[in-house]
């Protein structure tokens, strides 16, 4: 073998990353292992060639041996977002979006590739930021074509996008793409900053605000439907952050809804007001069966009053004559 392992830099979706030297040049690469017959193997080596070079590592080597295929390729100086999001909980807009639209830029040739490919486990482990700052991504074992259905689409709960039909999606990239935003901005998840209160973005600028917001969107039209669109958007978000222009913001409280699917308080919410809606209904039909049964108690009472009326004024002309002591007179006919 012509790479000497290292150490263990990692481990991606479906096999193990160590930084490797090779033993007659002493360059330092990065090799994942796969199993032989993994498709997934194959998938990353296309990957690779296709788009290595631009925020993507590119193909160094291909080595098969035994069960293992083993993909040699550029290994990346820098930390993992992930960890530098440990050292520091809460960014800055202007350094949050700056990452986003290096990340929204390598995703957008693969949305642009035909057919389109969808990156599918994005979360800031699988994103690496070099010693100068700029963005890498890493482990494309979970790519697949928009659409496909014969693999299982791969990722981390909390950045996946509910899927509507089980297929592969681009909207899943832009989706996982608004939640690292809003970690990166808040310190928190979106979920987590509905449960704790702490889901207030009014701190943000408004150009921001709109792209979590359409990020987090996964119906159809309600969301971007690809990473250019949110490429274009996140750019010109930058255009202003840098500028110095400030937004004009309200002082209300304003809070982050994501797609109603993800969200168990946003159901909560819809559950409550159902319920209240239909008590309110069952209270409405329980007035108007007491006002139809009063007014049918009324009406017999009415008759009965008429009954017993017209019987004493059918007795009364019936009643016959009497004297000064009150005793009936006979009356004869002559």
């Amino acid at each position: 073998m012509l790479y000497e392992k290292k150490k263990e830099l990692g481990k991606g979706g479906q096999g193990k990353v160590f930084l490797v030297e090779h033993k007659n040049t002493k360059a330092l690469a990065a090799m994942k292992s796969y199993p032989k017959d993994d498709p997934a193997a194959r998938r990353e080596v296309d990957i690779l060639r296709k788009f290595g070079g631009k925020g993507v590592p590119y193909l160094i080597d291909l080595l098969e041996e035994d069960d293992e295929i083993g993909i040699v390729m550029e290994y990346v100086e820098g930390k993992s977002l992930r960890t530098l999001m440990k050292e520091k909980r809460i960014w800055e807009q202007k350094e949050s979006i700056k990452i986003a639209v290096q990340i929204a830029e390598i995703l957008k040739r693969f949305h642009e590739h035909v057919p389109a490919l969808v990156y599918g486990d994005i979360k800031p482990e699988n994103i690496l930021i070099r010693t100068d700052g700029s963005v890498c991504l890493v482990d494309f074992g979970s790519v697949l074509y928009q659409g496909e259905k014969n693999r299982k689409v791969f990722g981390t709960r909390e950045y996946l996008a509910p899927s509507e039909n089980g297929w592969a999606a681009c909207y899943g990239d832009t989706y996982g793409l608004g939640v690292i935003l809003y970690e990166m901005l808040t310190g928190v998840l979106p979920r987590e900053g509905m449960i704790n209160g702490k889901a207030d973005i009014s701190h943000l600028s408004l150009s921001c605000k709109y792209i979590m917001r359409k990020a987090v969107r996964i119906h159809e039209g309600a969301g971007y439907e690809n990473m250019g669109q949110m490429y274009e958007d996140l750019k010109a978000c930058s255009i202003t952050l840098s500028g110095g222009k400030k937004e004009k913001k309200k002082g209300k409280q304003d809070y982050l809804i994501m797609d109603k699917s993800r969200l168990f308080l946003h159901g909560f919410v819809k559950s409550l007001c159902l319920f209240l809606f239909l008590f309110m209904l069952a209270g409405l039909a329980s007035d108007a069966a007491g006002i139809k049964s009063f007014a049918a108690g009324k009406k017999v009472e009415e008759i009965r009053v008429s009954s017993v009326n017209a019987a004493g004024e059918e007795a009364e002309k019936e009643d016959p004559p009497r004297d000064e002591y009150g005793r009936k007179l006979l009356v004869k006919n002559h």
